[in-house]
Parts: structure tokens; sequence; C-alpha cells
């Protein structure tokens, strides 16, 4: 019994760090795939900055900020912008790469 239990460890010990390796964090998904998180990234900051100088009161009312922003796709997408290129950002990209490469 005692060697089926550390067998049992050994597998799951391995799958954790398996899917740690190659599936992605859900709960960091949100920031790392965002187009832009710099406002959202700034905002925690101060946060944790108001945290830090006993701002208590400032604190509370931008977190509750981020919390409504974090709950309302529109919001956070309008902030952090869109992910979905168009054809002419496409190009418009193109284009400056290839002024680039002249350069």
């Amino acid at each position: 019994m005692p060697l089926m239990a550390f067998y049992i460890t050994i597998v799951y010990v391995v799958s954790k760090a398996f899917r740690a390796g190659f599936v992605p964090a859900i709960e960091r998904i949100w920031i790392e795939e965002a187009k832009d998180p710099i406002d959202i990234l700034m905002l925690c900051d101060t946060i944790h900055l108001y945290r830090l100088k006993k701002m208590l009161k400032e604190e509370e009312q931008l977190y509750y900020l981020l919390i409504d922003i974090l709950r309302t796709p529109q919001v956070l997408k309008a902030i952090t912008g869109n992910s979905i290129r168009n054809d002419e950002e496409e190009e418009d990209a193109n284009e400056v790469a290839r002024l680039k490469i002249q350069k």
C-alpha cells in the first residue's frame, strides 16, 4: 500500500508540473493577451502605492474601480484596445516594417 501511495504521489506531481508548463494560467491570460494593458497596470500600481502611503480611502475607491473595470468586458476592451486587427491596420503595420527595413 505505501508503494502505491508513492507512485500516485509521483504521478500527481508530474502531471501538475506538466500542466503548469504547457497550459496557460487562466488568471493571467487577460493581462498577458491584452493589446495594451499599461493603463490597467498603472491603476494596479497606484492602488499599491496608496496602500503603502496609508491612503486607505483612495486605495479602496481605486480598488472598486478596478473591480468594476474587470467585471465589464466592454470597458476593459475600451481601455486595453481591440486585439483583432483589421486589414487597414495590418497594411499600416507592414508599411512601418518596410520603412524600418529601408532605413
